[in-house]
């Protein structure tokens, strides 16, 4: 019991420590975005980040999607970039939003809707400029233990993203 509770404390920690992702420095060998929507982690095993439906509009109700479909536990935070393709590339858009460092997951096979206005943060930061977006977020894949808790073994640190169009 004392180790469950000494690994959940550690987690919390790190993960107030990290603070904005808007600050964060990519690290040597932190992976880049190579495609949205789907990464492969293995031959079977992938993970799924996507906004359905894909147009967003102010009259739009939109879900951001995270599927984890591995046998690891997925660890991720509220905390999230997003950028706006403008002139053949993809640039930040600064804000001042303030994410709680509390740490979700997802097990194995388990996938997470959440419903999300996208048209406001675009109006808010970005003057409502239409156009192509993506939302960036880092999660980090853990196996269990013998006993099912995760946090037991780190097995990897990637960005999933998921475009959108404001129409």
């Amino acid at each position: 019991m004392k180790k469950k509770q000494f690994v959940l404390l550690l987690f919390i920690v790190c993960f107030a420590c990290q603070g904005q992702m808007d600050d964060i420095e990519l690290e040597d060998g932190d992976p880049d975005i190579t495609a949205c929507g789907k990464i492969e982690i293995s031959e079977n095993e992938y993970l799924i980040m996507q906004i359905v439906p894909a147009l967003v509009s102010s009259e739009s109700k939109n879900t951001a999607i995270l599927d984890n479909q591995t046998s690891y536990f997925l660890s991720y935070g509220h905390d999230s970039k997003w950028e706006y393709f403008e002139n053949n590339q993809w640039k930040l858009i600064p804000h001042d939003l303030l994410y709680p460092a509390v740490g979700l997951g997802l097990f194995a096979g388990e996938t997470k809707d959440n419903q999300t206005d996208y048209y406001s943060f675009v109006k808010k930061y970005n003057k409502g400029k239409k156009g192509r977006y993506r939302v960036i977020k880092k999660v980090s894949l853990f196996a269990s233990d013998e006993y099912g808790d995760p946090y037991y073994e780190f097995i990897g640190r990637y960005k999933l993203c998921a475009e959108f169009e404001v129409i």
